[in-house]
Parts: structure tokens; sequence; C-alpha cells
């Protein structure tokens, strides 16, 4: 994917003769193995066309934008959006709760920590129990989620693949 900056500085012309070169250029590293064209993305309908055809053809889409007009920026986020998700974790829902713990933060009260960090495999509910640790004698213990979440929204739940903080009850579930 290329983007084309700050059309709206240039003159048209140079903004068209550099999309012309790097059209041309594309074209002439490809081979008949790996054929690649250019799509100049100029509306909503090549986004979905090219988006539903990416993973089949090899297609470089050039988007000629200006952050300080908008010009093609929509079209621009909308393409972004339609590309599929490469998360090698994604294939890991199924398989027992894993979540790596990178960092750690104080709560209020005593009986709860939360805990930020990546689940690895599984989904991580509010109200499930799991298991913490292990601790320097190699014990783990048990704790209950209280809540979850993403970007800093409250959510249901969590699966692999996604960063999110987990509160979590000590007392009475340790073990």
């Amino acid at each position: 994917m290329i983007a084309i900056t700050h059309i709206d500085v240039v003159d048209g012309d140079v903004a068209y003769t550099l999309r012309d070169e790097i059209e041309t250029y594309i074209k002439s590293i490809s081979d008949d193995e790996n054929y690649l064209s250019v799509c100049v993305m100029k509306n909503e309908e090549d986004n979905v066309i090219l988006g539903r055809t990416l993973k089949e053809r090899l297609v470089v889409p050039i988007f000629m934008v200006s952050t300080v007009e908008g010009t093609n920026l929509g079209i621009f986020k909308s393409f972004l959006n339609l590309l599929p998700v490469n998360n090698p974790l994604s294939t890991n829902v199924n398989l027992q709760t894993e979540f790596y713990i990178h960092t750690s933060f104080n709560t209020k009260t005593s009986n709860t920590a939360v805990l930020g960090g990546t689940v690895i495999k599984g989904k991580i509910k509010k109200h499930q129990l799991l298991y913490i640790g292990p601790d320097e004698k190699g014990n783990f213990r048990q704790v209950e989620v209280v809540n979850i979440r993403c970007n800093k929204v409250t959510v249901k739940y969590a699966e692999s693949g996604q960063n999110c903080t987990v509160e979590i009850k000590l007392g009475k579930f340790a073990l």
C-alpha cells in the first residue's frame, strides 16, 4: 500500500507525475510469477472490490491523500479497516486460558489487583476462576476475574490475541 501525501501542497501535475512514476516502477519489478498490478484508490467501491480480492491477487493500492484538507482520508481509513487481521494468536481461542502479565496496578481495595497483559490462549470472562502464578515457591493461587477492560473500555470477555487489563479478586480464593 502506498499513500502519496500532501497532494494539496504541490501542483496537481506533480502529484500525478509521481503516481505515474511509482506505477511504472512497480510494474517494472514484477515478473511472470509475481505480477504486481496497481490500483489507484478513488472511491469506496474501489475499497470494497480490492478488499475482497486482496488475498487472491498481488495488487498495490495507491492513495492520494491530504491530511490538511482531508482529501481521500475517509477512503484510506476505510481500506485499513477492510484489511484482514493477521493475528497468529486468534487460532488459540478454544485452548485453556493463558494470560501473560506485563504489568500490575495498585488498587484502592486490598482484596483486588489489576493486571495488564495479553491473552495468549483461550478466553477470559467476568467471574471466571483462574490460577495465577507461579510464585517464588512454584505455587499457583486461584483468583476470580472481577472486571475486564480493553482500550479502557469495560468488556464482557477478552480473547486470545487481545491486550487487556484484568481486575482480579484475591482473598477467599487464595490457596
